[in-house]
């Protein structure tokens, strides 16, 4: 018995060394099998079943040893070390334990000794072989002294019989419970030492292959292991520097996240993390990082972790491409000019981005009232609009809300915007809850639809109102491909004016002009030739017009035509090439003119002086018939100069009769026989101031136009009277000065109302093409407007035409009838004269000597010039022939007033005056037109000397 209490007090001891051992490697390693709880229960059972067993009877003490087995192979079983076996079945197994063998302790010793032995002898081998199988070393120690001891455990029931009872048999099965006890706990020690060696390095390989970064913390959160990636992110040289460090210290968590982690679950987090790379106090230096951070709790009660596994991945890159992005993005929405808004519709709240505001010039919290500040800055015509548009969104109309309005910004000016959105949320009854959308500005875009309506306005009115027509044509294709007719697609008002033809539009070529189809052939010419414009003009017989068509290739099926009407503009072309003939007729006539007054001038001058010298009666009826006819032919010189505009309008007193009758007497040479002209001049006062070759040629212009009007004969009559009173603005009353009314009056084919209104309009002419040049008439409203009448015409169609001309009279008190017998008016001085004709100077100079003046004459001016200089206080007066070979006139005037200022100079001429420079006229004292008298001469001359 002595063996017996030593062998349960061992059992004891090994018991609490077993305690003793799963708690000490629980404070080193930690609960690394998760089973701490199961090995205090199976030690605590072990102990209470060796209690029990001690403290039975001497005769039940082998149900102490039954217990103590039995509470052993649970120990075994409970740790889930050599066999692993599911938590939920260690208080299975313990229980079948206590409950299957308390109803053996009644039977009788031998009985209940063989059935535990056998009991425990299965087992034991049973757990022996599973040992084997795991082909660990510790394991197959273990389990082959299992197997042994479970070998023995079956046979002892026989040895007790065979050895009665003998205690050694008990004693061998208690040290083999003994030894198999001891080299369990050494086994399971080394097993866990090897295996937490294992496990770091396992851990440690796991960390530092990992690609993110991992740190591993104990229950107590702190830190146990980091890997490189870790030391790399946090710039740690030494990884000793910072184990054992806390958790929550190194990681700023939120309330949330500790809130989580008290639960039982994993959290998730972003933290902006500073490194200091050099100098703690240089802010300068420092970087930001931008980490990942997963915290996942490790141990099967999450709420008594057993460690923390943290996950940290540097998201920085991610972060800053997103910021970039993001910038972008700010960038592309406010180059864009793009502002979102926010309305939660049942509460009325309205968020707007607030650079809304601030791009109006406003606050950024200026719309952060509900909408009420938006609306009271819109436009109030455009709210009505947003409502309206709001409404039909919101009840389903329209799918997307889209509307554009006004609003004032911060100066006060209207911006155009655009606001489109639409509704992201609905409740159960599908009432909107929510809605989303932008407002884009489209000022730029409003502007340019402003000025492009504007455009389109001005092109269309200018496409109205411009005076060439124009018209759009489109080709009609015939059965076998070929261009058979044009429709025209648009016309403008113009070419209804041109063509004389009301509507046009929508009509083919061939029903416009059905009788000069040849501008189909004309634009067929241009497409067969492949031109893209071409320019062409026609005479229009139809229309009586000349038209030019500018045809433009529009595409391949359209053609663009420009018609104008070029009558006009060809008639002043022929007008001024006319101009231009008699220009050049004009200076042609102007030369001869000029030698023929040169001639008449020393006709006349000799006769002048042989009147004057000799005064022989006999003589002077011939001398007189020279003296007429040399008038007359000076007459007619001053006519031919009239006609090339190269003298001034002489206003003489004229007989208005003897101007009629010489217009007849033209007239009748040029007439059809078929034509009688007649006379009826009853005006008994007929003396007019005027110029008498202006005023021949404006009867002579009306009678021409009457003889036009005569196409198959009838009669012209030209008749005066007189009337007190000229009256020619109907406007005022008379001025009563009386006058002269001649009316030419023909029974030709009349005229219409449109040509009377047009009759004295330049260029207006219903002549044909080179047969006038529609200036005539023109012309004649000048000159009796000019003399201070006036011209009216009165004109019924296939009746006649009358032209009333109303002339003032000549106040009879200022004609003076000419004294041709008067004396001549002689003075005193020396007078240079300078021509080119020696009987010009002869003449001229023996007829100054005649009026008392000293002359000197020279043909050459620079030889004049030498002797002004030395005589240049002895001469009083200087006459200058204009046109001169060596030097002119207007060329000696200057020489002239080189050498003195203050000399007297006058022109010889036998031009007119008005081709003069005034600057020249400003220097001159006097014009004397050749051919003069020497009567005239003699007043010429005396008035140039008293200036």
């Amino acid at each position: 018995m002595d063996i017996l209490k030593v062998v349960n007090i061992y059992s004891i001891v090994t018991s609490l060394v077993w305690l003793l051992v799963f708690i000490c490697i629980y404070l080193k390693i930690g609960n690394e099998n998760k089973s701490l709880i199961y090995y205090i229960r199976a030690v605590i059972f072990f102990i209470l079943f060796l209690i029990l067993g001690l403290f039975l009877k001497e005769d039940r003490t082998y149900i102490g040893i039954v217990f103590l087995d039995i509470s052993y192979i649970l120990l075994i079983l409970s740790t889930e070390v050599f066999i692993p076996i599911k938590k939920r079945n260690v208080w299975v197994y313990t229980f079948i334990g206590m409950v299957v063998f308390i109803p053996f302790t009644g039977l009788s010793k031998q009985v209940f000794c063989y059935i535990f032995n056998c009991y425990i002898g299965v087992l034991l081998t049973f757990i022996g072989f599973q040992l084997l199988r795991t082909k660990k070393n510790h394991n197959n120690l273990i389990g082959s002294f299992l197997i042994l001891w479970g070998i023995f455990n079956v046979i002892c029931p026989v040895l007790y019989e065979i050895y009665e009872y003998d205690l050694t048999i008990y004693i061998i099965n208690r040290v083999f419970f003994v030894f198999s006890e001891a080299l369990f706990i050494i086994a399971y020690i080394y097993k866990m030492i090897i295996e937490y060696k294992l496990d770091n390095r396992n851990i440690k390989n796991i960390f530092n292959a990992s690609s993110v970064g991992l740190e591993l913390y104990n229950s107590k959160a702190e830190l146990m292991i980091i890997n490189p990636i870790c030391l790399d992110m946090f710039e740690i040289e030494n990884h000793n520097t910072v184990i054992g460090s806390n958790l929550f210290e190194r990681f700023n968590i939120a309330d949330r996240s500790l809130e989580q982690l008290r639960e039982g679950r994993d959290v998730s987090f972003r933290v902006e993390y500073n490194l200091d790379k050099q100098n703690n106090n240089d802010n300068s230096l420092r970087k930001k990082k931008y980490l990942e951070v997963k915290i996942n709790i490790l141990g099967t009660n999450k709420l008594i972790p057993d460690g923390f596994l943290v996950q940290i991945e540097d998201i920085s890159e991610q972060i800053y491409s997103s910021h970039k992005l993001e910038e972008r993005l700010k960038m592309a929405v406010s180059s864009a000019k793009l502002y979102g808004w926010d309305w939660y519709i049942k509460t009325d709240e309205l968020y707007v981005d607030p650079t809304f505001a601030k791009s109006l010039g406003y606050d950024a919290d200026k719309f952060s009232d509900k909408g009420k500040t938006f609306f009271d800055t819109v436009e109030k015509e455009d709210v009505k609009n947003i409502h309206k548009r709001l409404t039909k969104h919101l009840e389903d109309i329209d799918k997307v809300y889209i509307c554009e309005w006004r609003i004032k910004d911060a100066k006060g000016q209207y911006i155009w915007y655009m606001g489109t959105g639409s509704v992201i949320e609905r409740d159960d009854d599908g009432s909107p809850i929510r809605m989303v959308g932008i407002n884009q500005c489209i000022e730029e875009r409003k502007q340019s639809e402003i000025e492009l309506y504007n455009s389109e306005k001005r092109y269309r009115k200018l496409f109205e109102t411009m005076v060439n027509g124009y018209a759009r044509l489109e080709v009609t294709y015939g059965n076998n491909d070929n261009i058979c007719d044009y429709r025209c697609i648009e016309t403008n008002s113009c070419l209804s004016e041109i063509l004389q033809i009301e509507e046009i539009q929508g009509k083919n070529m061939t029903d416009i002009i059905t009788h000069e189809k040849y501008w189909i052939q004309l634009i067929n010419k241009m497409l067969e030739k492949n031109k893209s414009q071409n320019t062409i003009e026609q005479y229009s017989r139809r229309l009586g017009k000349i038209l030019q068509v500018t045809m433009h290739k529009f595409d391949e099926n359209q053609i663009i035509l420009i018609i104008r009407d070029v009558t006009t503009e060809r008639n002043l072309e022929n007008m001024v090439r006319q101009t231009e003939k008699l220009s050049a007729i004009g200076q042609l006539v102007g030369g001869i003119a000029h030698d023929f007054n040169n001639q008449l001038m020393a006709i006349g001058g000799a006769i002048s002086i042989i009147k004057t010298k000799y005064p022989n009666k006999e003589c002077s009826k011939y001398i007189n018939y020279i003296e007429k006819c040399s008038n007359n032919s000076a007459s007619l010189i001053n006519r031919l100069l009239n006609f090339s505009r190269e003298t001034e309008y002489k206003l003489v007193p004229i007989d208005l009769h003897s101007i009629i009758n010489s217009v007849v007497e033209i007239l009748e040479r040029s007439v059809d026989k078929k034509i009688k002209i007649e006379t009826s001049l009853n005006a008994k006062n007929h003396m007019i101031l005027g110029d008498e070759s202006q005023i021949q040629n404006t009867i002579l212009n009306i009678g021409i136009n009457a003889r036009d009007a005569l196409i198959n004969g009838g009669q012209l009559i030209f008749r005066t009277y007189n009337m007190l009173d000229i009256n020619c603005d109907k406007n005022k009353n008379g001025n009563h000065k009386p006058a002269i009314v001649t009316v030419v009056s023909d029974t030709g084919i009349g005229m219409s109302k449109e040509v009377k209104k047009r009759l004295f309009e330049p260029f207006f002419t219903t002549k044909d093409i080179g047969k006038g040049t529609g200036m005539g008439l023109t012309m004649s409203f000048g000159v009796i407007k000019s003399h201070g009448g006036c011209i009216s015409v009165n004109s019924v169609v296939n009746v006649g035409t009358d032209f009333t001309i109303k002339l003032p009279l000549l106040d009879e008190k200022e004609y003076l009838p000419k004294d041709e017998h008067g004396k001549l008016l002689k003075g005193r001085g020396k007078i240079l004269i300078v021509d080119d004709e020696e009987i010009i100077r002869e003449l001229l100079g023996e007829m100054l000597e005649m009026l008392g003046y000293d002359v000197v004459a020279f043909g050459n001016g620079y030889d004049a010039l030498k002797y002004y200089e030395k005589n240049i206080n002895h001469i009083d007066l200087v006459l200058l022939d204009v046109v001169m070979p060596e030097v002119s006139g207007k060329e000696l005037l200057a020489k002239f007033y080189n050498i003195n200022n203050d000399v007297k100079v006058g022109f010889l001429s036998g031009y007119g005056k008005e081709k003069m420079d005034e600057s020249v006229m400003d220097k001159l004292v006097g014009f004397i037109n050749k051919p003069i008298d020497i009567k005239e001469l003699s007043v010429k001359i005396k008035e140039m000397l008293d200036k």
